[in-house]
């Protein structure tokens, strides 16, 4: 998108997709149980369009903030920024144990709600970061 192209291979990114990403060695380790995959498509097409995204916050090679930003990024094959961050409740460590939600968890209005903090961050119009989602 930065060169004017839209881009929209990649827009479905499955749960088998995902899942093969997770045999992947060498990955950051969750602290969350739940992903969810729309959202997941969402940020890809972002990030494969030349969008940035904010960082990651990381502590000890956990995510403790952007897990569906993480995978993204990695299946982007795009490195997204990282700030140290804090693990409140590292109840789980194991990509193999996070489960892949295909139902969508943001109402419209968030999913708007990010669009336009995505618009803002990236110096961009509301309208030509909406359309890469339609």
């Amino acid at each position: 998108m930065m060169d004017g192209k839209r881009i929209t291979i990649g827009r479905n990114i499955t749960s088998e997709k995902i899942h093969k990403l997770f045999e992947g060695k060498n990955l950051l380790l969750p602290t969350q149980r739940k992903i969810c995959l729309p959202i997941i498509n969402r940020l890809y097409i972002k990030m494969i369009n030349g969008v940035r995204l904010p960082d990651i916050q990381v502590s000890n090679g956990m995510i403790c903030d952007g897990h569906h930003r993480y995978i993204a990024a990695c299946l982007a094959k795009i490195e997204i920024s990282q700030t140290p961050g804090v693990v409140a409740h590292p109840d789980i460590t194991n990509w193999k144990s996070v489960t892949i939600d295909e139902e969508e968890w943001d109402t419209p209005a968030r999913i708007r709600m990010y669009l336009e903090r995505d618009a803002r961050y990236n110096d961009m119009e509301y309208a030509k970061l909406a359309e890469l989602l339609t």
